[in-house]
């Protein structure tokens, strides 16, 4: 499967010249390139608010891990349409304007949620380990030691001003 990340790139990024060559045809040089340069600052404005947003998610505590979750995967998506709409191109704005609809990134981060969490395994710990033994007991004292922290800034720079 990795190896034909390198030919889904390319692809791609022909894909996105190819179409950016035909909107030109169509609409001519100069809108095309100003459309490119608006898909750039959309791109960086909803990156913007998707960082916002999943600023104010952290916040917020969540109802349950599976809701939280799913936040997290709708916010992902949110910053990725901002991506898209940052690369050069007219098929990953296409891309970025689907992800923009609310109810199609719900049902995707669903949906990406789902696929992820089937093949990951969350190993939570146990204190003690199961067997009801901690492990051996090893006695110690503790000695607390109170000084005071000088600051190396001053000595440097009294140091520095001697030489």
């Amino acid at each position: 499967m990795t190896r034909f990340v390198p030919l889904f790139i390319v692809s791609g990024f022909l894909l996105e010249l190819a179409s950016i060559i035909a909107m030109g045809r169509q609409i001519g040089v100069l809108l095309t390139i100003l459309l490119v340069i608006a898909g750039f600052f959309i791109g960086t404005a909803v990156i913007r608010s998707a960082g916002l947003g999943l600023a104010e998610a952290m916040k917020r505590p969540a109802i349950d891990s599976s809701f939280a979750t799913r936040e997290a995967a709708a916010g992902f998506l949110y910053l990725a349409s901002g991506l898209l709409f940052i690369i050069p191109g007219f098929v990953s704005d296409a891309v970025a304007l689907l992800l923009l609809v609310t109810p199609l990134r719900r049902w995707l981060a669903a949906r990406l949620v789902k696929s992820i969490g089937g093949r990951m395994k969350v190993h939570t710990a146990r204190w003690p380990p199961r067997g009801g033994t901690a492990g051996p007991v090893i006695e110690g004292k503790a000695i607390e030691i109170e000084a005071e922290i000088e600051d190396h800034r001053e000595l440097s720079l009294a140091a520095a001003g001697r030489a």
